[in-house]
């Protein structure tokens, strides 16, 4: 029986054994409940989580999470998503998505203040972006039907 109003989720859905573990995941939402779910963006230059890629000990590899998808999944951490992939999963599993947006990446991983700076200023600027190659996540609010 749903036992919740809000279900929130950062970053978490891609970590399930599978995408039908989503179905169980928003079975505790009430109907009519709202959520707020973060997933990786697949079109961010560099990968998200990481990868054990053979031969290769750096594990944030540009490009790496533009491959098709059964090859990125069988060396990557985690499942990653495009704005059709996590709607279609989220319709699937009874949600009724609201509103989306692609979110910016906060540079904090740039230590040298100089340059995060320049890149948040006339880079990632805003929180969010029309450009899918701008931003790391892809936040969705919503709805159970």
């Amino acid at each position: 029986m749903p036992s919740v109003d809000r279900l929130i989720s950062f970053e978490v859905i891609e970590h399930l054994p599978s995408e039908e573990a989503v179905l169980n995941y928003s079975a505790s939402l009430r109907e009519g409940g709202l959520f707020a779910i973060s997933v990786p963006n697949k079109w961010w230059i560099f990968e998200t989580h990481g990868a054990s890629l053979p031969l290769l000990p750096w594990n944030r590899v540009p490009f790496f999470s533009w491959l098709p998808r059964p090859i990125h999944e069988k060396w990557a951490l985690a499942r990653i998503y495009t704005k059709r992939r996590i709607v279609k999963l989220l319709e699937e599993s009874g949600l009724e998505v609201m509103e989306m947006h692609y979110v910016t990446a906060p540079m904090d991983v740039v230590k040298w203040r100089p340059l995060q700076r320049i890149l948040r200023k006339y880079i990632f600027g805003n929180h969010t972006t029309r450009w899918p190659f701008k931003a790391v996540s892809i936040m969705v609010f919503g709805k159970k039907k």
